[in-house]
């Protein structure tokens, strides 16, 4: 199976700076990330619950399949680069 990042290679880049926010936890949800490079950290309610550093992992999927509010805020720990799907 082809890898996510293979599947998007076509898709924009969004740069990240080390503490910048994807994502805002409440916002209305809809967009779809897939983690190129970097380290991003989750909080839900100001709490660390998780860290992402895998390559081709999957941000906003919870949103996008629920059609829900983010139910997370996801930020960048380090400089990262996701692609915008």
């Amino acid at each position: 199976m082809a890898s996510l990042l293979t599947l998007t290679y076509s898709q924009p880049t969004r740069n990240l700076a080390a503490g910048e926010v994807l994502v805002h936890q409440g916002d209305p949800g809809g967009d779809l990330y897939v983690l190129e490079t970097g380290s991003l950290v989750v909080e839900r309610d100001g709490v660390e619950i998780a860290t992402i550093s895998h390559s081709g992992a999957l941000i906003g999927e919870m949103s996008v399949l629920l059609g829900t509010e983010n139910t997370a805020t996801v930020r960048a720990r380090e400089p990262a680069a996701v692609r915008v799907v």
